[in-house]
């Protein structure tokens, strides 16, 4: 049941981010606009709104013009209550929501909310940028906007929660975020200046702050595991002669997979790099 619950949050999310991705190419208000069919233009009744589920009733048509709905919208829809799932598995969720149902307290529900609340805001950024730079070439200010913010709150109530314990302080989650965010996107900035903007987007400048935030010094971590998975997938390009050596490719993709990535596996990742190393010496 509470896997079901979560599971509908992040179908919810999913298609919270169909809109936002429209209508920021659009430019029309997110959560003043009603939606309608690309098409004709219709108003779009909620009960055609609902994820994954009108799209099936409907035959994936619209009810009034009959044109088909893009694929794209159920597909978002899906992955998003997937990862989303995951990704609340990973951080304990489920296993919060028995302590909270044995042992309730208003401080563990604050704290569950509050976990709920940061997982859906960082699923619902990097799946939207993946999507809109894969789509666009582009990532947008209010995206990046929004993950600084989000992440930045987190690592500064993170701090202020361990104000009591001097230990934890003087390894501040604020310090080490903001050095994160510098080195991340001073590299970035680096070479958006030394190519001209031609090797790399200054969107990925500034989303290498929302970054450095999100995963601290792990940051560097994830770029090299960004570079690698670009390699990786343009050298299956270039096999397949899908793309050619002057195509152009958005690196955000490859930046949004890297930080989810590490963001979950950060210490695998370290234990098994070291495992590594020790295994040839």
């Amino acid at each position: 049941m509470f896997f079901l619950i979560i599971f509908l949050l992040g179908l919810a999310l999913g298609s919270f981010l169909n809109v936002v991705i429209y209508r920021t190419k659009t430019e029309e208000s997110i959560f003043f606009t009603r939606s309608k069919c690309a098409k004709c233009q219709k108003k779009i009744y909620w009960y055609d709104n609902l994820p994954l589920i009108s799209y099936i009733f409907l035959r994936a048509k619209c009810r009034h013009c009959r044109e088909p709905i893009s694929i794209q919208y159920p597909l978002i829809e899906l992955a998003t209550a997937l990862i989303f799932s995951f990704t609340f598995f990973k951080f304990d969720g489920f296993l919060l929501i028995f302590d909270l149902i044995f042992d309730f307290s208003i401080l563990k529900l604050a704290g569950f909310l509050y976990l709920l609340i940061f997982l859906l805001g960082v699923v619902g950024i990097l799946t939207a940028t993946f999507i809109y730079d894969l789509k666009y070439f582009i990532i947008p200010n209010s995206f990046v906007i929004f993950g600084v913010f989000l992440t930045f709150l987190n690592l500064l109530i993170t701090d202020l929660s361990n104000w009591s314990n001097i230990e934890q302080l003087n390894q501040s989650s604020l310090v080490t975020g903001l050095l994160g965010a510098i080195l991340a996107s001073g590299f970035f900035l680096i070479l958006f200046i030394i190519t001209k903007g031609e090797g790399i987007g200054f969107g990925d400048v500034k989303f290498a702050i929302f970054m450095g935030f999100l995963l601290q010094l792990s940051t560097i971590m994830a770029l090299f595991l960004a570079y690698l998975i670009g390699a990786l997938v343009s050298i299956i390009f270039l096999l397949s002669k899908k793309k050619s050596l002057k195509s152009a490719v958005p690196f955000g993709p490859y930046l949004c997979i890297a930080t989810y990535t590490v963001w979950l596996y950060s210490e695998e990742i370290i234990t098994g790099y070291w495992n590594l190393i020790q295994g040839f010496f």
